[in-house]
């Protein structure tokens, strides 16, 4: 994912499901702005990638 910007949590919440599924791998690169943190729930550590330069920012806590 490259500077997910947040959007429908159900649509996000069903492609994520979908996409962990698969047995696939996440490379997050860029910022991380609300629904994409979803993808911890579906995705192991070991399965999670997060590039320099890729910020967590959530609506109710800031940055992260």
């Amino acid at each position: 994912m490259y500077e997910g910007k947040g959007g429908s949590i159900p649509e996000h919440d069903f492609e994520f499901s979908r996409l962990a599924e698969t047995g696939a791998s996440v490379e997050m690169r860029g910022g991380c702005y609300s629904a994409c943190t979803l993808l911890t729930s579906y995705f192991p550590k070991e399965r999670l990638c997060f590039g320099e330069g890729a910020p967590w920012r959530s609506m109710r806590r800031g940055m992260i």
